[in-house]
């Protein structure tokens, strides 16, 4: 639920009604309070944010706005309740979920270069994020090919001049925009191939990790530059349909970003 779905469930239960804004601010104060206090007891963020959490959120700001000097405490009720959620957190439950991926291209104008600083404003060294470099259109392996310190990355063999590179940064992040990094991974899948035959307008991708059905993202690049979902491709299932047909040894390679728990990721064989 969003934040003001739950503003105005709590504005309800208290006032009876969600009318006038003059009181939201300090009402959304005891909200963030009552948050606070579930995540601290181990409620998920997921579950903070559903429609379950409503009712003891609304009764905890309720405790809190009813306090006594020196007498603030939540209820019997809601500290039980709080306890049963924690209790519920599901890591396999993603709906609110969303692995977005951050692109930052440049082609080398002057001379050979060892270094390049990509900009991508999303991108944060200090937290466990996903950052992959083509070279014309090759992916590089990182610490053989590269290196990467906050936002320079340097290459082990000097780009001549026009080379293309291409930087992707892949996040989790929920639908209202804030990172969630509670015990998840993203991890990137790939499937590479080089038509070789007449030139074509669809190819179906191979990755038995992709669920079409589930919140998962595609990444489609074709002789290294990032393709526009719904303008230069659209995708049913695994197959993929150009706008305009590759002519033979076009080279295609496809992403696919999923959504892993930690028990996923010991479990899993990435390739």
């Amino acid at each position: 639920m969003s934040d003001n779905e739950i503003l105005n469930a709590v504005k309800t239960m208290l006032f009876g009604t969600t009318a006038g804004t003059f009181r939201d601010g300090l009402v959304r104060l005891y909200i963030n309070e009552v948050k606070d206090f579930m995540i601290n007891a181990g409620v998920s963020r997921r579950v903070v944010k559903s429609e379950k959490s409503v009712g003891v959120i609304a009764l905890g700001v309720n405790d809190l706005w009813n306090y006594q000097a020196g007498g603030v405490k939540f209820s019997e009720y809601v500290k039980q309740r709080v306890i049963q959620l924690a209790a519920e957190n599901d890591d396999s439950d993603l709906d609110d979920k969303t692995v977005k991926t951050f692109t930052w291209y440049t082609k080398t104008t002057t001379a050979e270069t060892t270094a390049i600083v990509f900009e991508i404003p999303q991108y944060d060294p200090t937290k466990d994020e996903t950052i992959n470099v083509f070279v014309n259109g090759m992916l590089c392996v990182k610490d053989s090919e590269y290196t990467i310190e906050g936002s320079t990355i340097t290459f082990a063999i000097p780009k001549i001049e026009n080379t293309e590179i291409i930087v992707t940064l892949t996040k989790l992040v929920d639908n209202d925009g804030d990172v969630d990094e509670e015990n998840k991974y993203i991890v990137a899948y790939s499937w590479v191939t080089t038509t070789t035959e007449a030139e074509t307008e669809t190819v179906t991708f191979d990755i038995p990790q992709y669920n079409p059905a589930a919140n998962e993202t595609v990444n489609v690049f074709v002789n290294g530059m990032l393709s526009v979902e719904n303008v230069d491709y659209t995708i049913d299932g695994s197959t993929i349909t150009f706008t305009i047909p590759k002519i033979a040894n076009t080279e295609i390679v496809v992403f696919v970003n999923k959504i892993v728990s930690i028990e996923e990721l010991k479990n899993a064989k990435v390739g």
